[in-house]
């Protein structure tokens, strides 16, 4: 009768094995499934966010295009610019003299 326990013991332990073994498959697997989905999740949302990125950067470039035009078209009569500013500087010279000479010179 002893060996019928300690057989008993030993299918015991072994069915027990078997449970734990196919436990940790049955998890290692669901932690594969896991995991794998996680990474898939991770590169929808890295391409979404690349995207997001491409976009503001496509964005932003046009507005540097759009000052950069700006600017060039500011500059670009900087020739006529000064010419009308030292002008307008020279008739309110003209102006002054004048103002002066009429009243303070002329009776």
């Amino acid at each position: 009768m002893r060996t019928a326990t300690v057989e008993e013991v030993k299918q015991a332990l072994k069915n027990t094995n078997d449970t734990i073994n196919q436990s940790c498959n049955d998890f290692q697997r669901k932690l594969t499934t896991a995991v794998d989905t996680a990474e898939t999740q991770m590169k929808v949302t890295a391409e979404k966010y690349s995207q997001e990125v491409d976009k503001i950067n496509k964005a932003l470039d046009n507005k540097l295009r759009e000052l950069e035009d700006k600017q060039r078209q500011f500059f670009m009569f900087s020739g006529v610019k000064h010419f009308f500013f030292w002008l307008s500087q020279i008739v309110s010279f003209g102006t002054l003299a004048l103002l002066i000479h009429f009243l303070f010179f002329k009776k």
